[in-house]
């Protein structure tokens, strides 16, 4: 309302949310005045996101009223509209499909027939008429019209077009002469759309001897969550088949007791009959065998194996050791791996755009929402290939990035060679975060929009729902940081075990890969999927200070080893093998634990302090810079940093608080000096455990059970 009041011409404005059969639920605008309609959409365009932007713009006389004055919004969520008709001087629609699909527009906007070239969004389409629409289409022409070559010309022209070159491609040889009569001849380039966007069943063209392999493994890490991880499978497995896929499944399972875990195998055992899918699982029992087995291979320390496989008997719970078990049950190939509580009910952002951009850090948005509805107003449905989105960056370099799509790239900063290790898919739902404290850390549009005014900062300090995504394929290196949630990992060459004692591989990971493979590359995917777990999740108001009090374990080990992550950069290039530069990592690690509890203490608060302090500058320098009117913004932002300030006074702040929950401080600092150590051992052995993972994979002897197999 305040953007269409600040347009010229408008003396009032109102804007209600309307349901009805034909544009379902969406935002109409009322305005009075002498403003010309036609000019007031691009305005709002212009100062809004596209989702903000109403469906309908309609012109009163006057604004309806109350007794009290105010402006009756009742009155008006049931006033009549008058249909949108196209604008003056369009032209009609000629061909035989650009006639259907105006009718078809017709139908599902409730207009007159709309002219040649009218904007969809224009004429009342949004998100959710898209679908509507998409489905009209495949079942009247028997193709389906990429969505984002819709929203590339979103008009009777561009879909038309768009019908018949789906045509073509799938057409008989005999008929290619009739279907090129019925495509009007356009001045302008072929619109194409990039398959690094997304791809709707059909794997990136081209390649060569040195291509990756293709992402056909799904791996989903579980615990004490059945149904959870049956809605999963169901839901990755439909998306796989509908786009020609026939991907193997692994469940890794961390359930503790024996019951859960014979609950899983039956349920798993059922749903391979069900799908005729291949699916192999691993509880305790499975991972204990097959630790025996690696441990005579390899020759490493059951010891350091199990510390891989089951974390520390003493350390914070986490599903690390599921992830690591991942990447050595599918050695040698790209896996993608999901949470349980995650769903393939894919989004794409406002404000898209195809053209890949290379850059450096974590290049995502983060937004706020009062609940999945408003979410889902703002994210665009699509029906897109998982596997093949994922996997058209997956495992590639620079170069044929750019080759793959060279209208759709921008070539600044594409001279590296290193090859994508980890894709990270576009989020909606929940948040995934730990406490609302990260919010103080959001910086450039996402801090935007989160401090627009106090009303939305106060939504987001207690609602989890939220959109965590980039609006352009995006590649980055020096990568400090990502959300573990759901991932493709090229696991094809020589990568890091997950830290199995933290909840903290969210920030600590891609740093450790970093600086053992600083050639190596990040890639985020505008194609978002869906977080919902099965429970209800709020946050606290009290809980945006969380974190100001202490660090955890991942933090200690980011600090112990940024001396190495800040030299990585130096080295695009390096000439040791993968193997010896994980393994230097390793004896790193390992030299630190070995210390003496003086020296090691020592040196442990330093860095920590160090680390603290530039963090803590970073949001000083930000409460000092941003301008907003979210005042509550501002003061939990400076009650946060003197928090952390007064914190890091204190003699044992390197001490981590998740190691110190129920020990003392003395038990709490041993555990941390040995976990550094055993995790310094795990890192120096695991070349050879991956090698004789890779060797009992070609015995079949892999180490989840399967429990199915198929060529669904």
């Amino acid at each position: 309302e305040a953007a269409l009041q600040a347009c010229p011409g408008v003396d009032g404005a109102a804007v209600v949310v309307r349901t009805d059969s034909h544009r379902g639920t969406h935002l109409a605008a009322f305005v009075s005045g002498p403003a010309d309609l036609a000019e007031l959409r691009p305005l709002l365009r212009s100062r809004l996101p596209e989702a903000m932007v109403p469906s309908v713009i309609a012109k009163i006389e006057a604004m309806p009223r109350t007794a009290s004055g105010k402006i009756d919004r009742s009155s008006l969520s049931v006033q009549s509209i008058a249909p949108t008709s196209s604008a003056p001087g369009s032209e009609p629609p000629s061909t035989e499909v650009q006639q259907r699909v105006a009718q078809m527009w017709s139908e599902v906007l409730d207009i007159p027939s709309p002219g040649l070239d009218d904007n969809f969004f224009d004429l009342g389409g949004h998100s959710l008429v898209i679908t509507r629409l998409s489905a009209l289409v495949r079942e009247a022409f028997g193709v389906r019209v990429g969505v984002r070559r819709f929203l590339e010309v979103p008009t009777v022209r561009g879909m038309a077009d768009g019908v018949v070159e789906a045509q073509l491609q799938q057409g008989d040889p005999d008929e290619i002469a009739t279907l090129l009569d019925l495509l009007e001849q356009d001045d302008g380039a072929p619109h194409r759309e990039s398959p690094l966007l997304v791809a709707e069943s059909t794997p990136l063209p081209g390649g060569d001897v040195d291509s990756p392999p293709t992402l056909d493994s799904i791996a989903i890490p579980t615990f004490e969550r059945v149904p959870a991880l049956l809605r999963a499978l169901d839901s990755y497995h439909d998306n796989a088949r509908r786009h020609g896929h026939a991907p193997s499944f692994t469940v890794m399972d961390n359930s503790n007791t024996t019951a859960t875990r014979d609950h899983y195998r039956e349920a798993l055992s059922a749903f391979a009959r069900r799908t005729n899918a291949e699916v192999s699982y691993a509880g305790m029992e499975e991972k204990a065998a097959w630790l025996d087995a690696c441990a005579r291979e390899s020759g490493v320390d059951k010891r350091v194996i199990a510390f891989g496989l089951f974390g520390h008997r003493r350390g914070p719970f986490n599903a690390a050791n599921n992830a690591n078990a991942n990447i050595l049950h599918a050695t040698g190939q790209p896996l993608f791996c999901a949470d349980d509580d995650t769903l393939a009910d894919l989004r794409l952002p406002p404000g898209l755009s195809d053209r890949v951009r290379f850059g450096v850090g974590n290049p995502e948005i983060n937004w706020s929402f009062d609940d999945l509805s408003s979410l889902d107003m703002t994210m665009l449905a699509v029906d897109a290939d998982v596997l093949g989105t994922y996997g058209t960056l997956l495992g590639r370099t620079a170069a044929q990035i750019v080759a793959a799509s060279p209208n759709h790239a921008d070539t600044v900063g594409t001279n590296d060679e290193g090859r994508v290790a980890l894709v990270v898919p576009s989020l909606t739902g929940d948040c995934g975060w730990a406490s609302p404290s990260s919010y103080l850390h959001l910086t450039g549009p996402s801090l935007d929009r989160l401090t627009a005014s106090d009303v939305e900062y106060a939504r987001a300090r207690t609602t989890r729902i939220g959109a965590r995504f980039v609006q352009q394929p995006t590649v980055v290196r020096r990568l400090s940081g990502f959300m573990c949630t759901f991932y493709g990992l090229d696991a094809s060459k020589l990568v890091l075990p997950y830290v199995p004692c933290t909840m903290g591989n969210d920030t600590l990971y891609p740093r450790l890969h970093g600086i053992c493979f600083p050639e190596d590359t990040f890639a985020f995917s505008p194609l978002a999927l869906r977080h919902e777990p099965v429970d209800t999740r709020r946050f606290w108001p009290g809980e945006v200070l969380r974190g100001a009090s202490g660090i955890d374990f991942s933090f200690l080990v980011a600090s112990l080893v940024e001396p190495l992550w800040s030299r990585a950069d130096e080295d695009q290039a390096p000439t040791r093998s993968r193997a010896d530069r994980v393994r230097a990592l390793g004896a790193f690690l390992v030299d630190l634990g070995e210390l003496p509890h003086h020296e090691f203490w020592s040196l442990a608060n330093d860095r920590v302090r160090a680390h603290a302090i530039a963090e803590l500058e970073l949001q000083q320098a930000t409460l000092a810079a941003h301008q907003t009117t979210a005042e509550t913004w501002r003061q939990d932002l400076s009650a946060y940093v003197g928090l952390r300030e007064r914190s890091m006074q204190q003699e044992d702040f390197a001490l981590p608080l998740d190691l110190r929950m129920g020990e003392g401080a003395e038990v709490a600092g041993a555990l941390a000096r040995e976990f550094v150590h055993a995790f310094g051992e795990l890192v120096s052995a695991w070349p050879d455990i991956v090698a004789a993972a890779d060797t009992l994979n070609q015995r079949e002897s892999p180490l989840a059970r399967r429990l199915g197999a198929g060529t669904a």
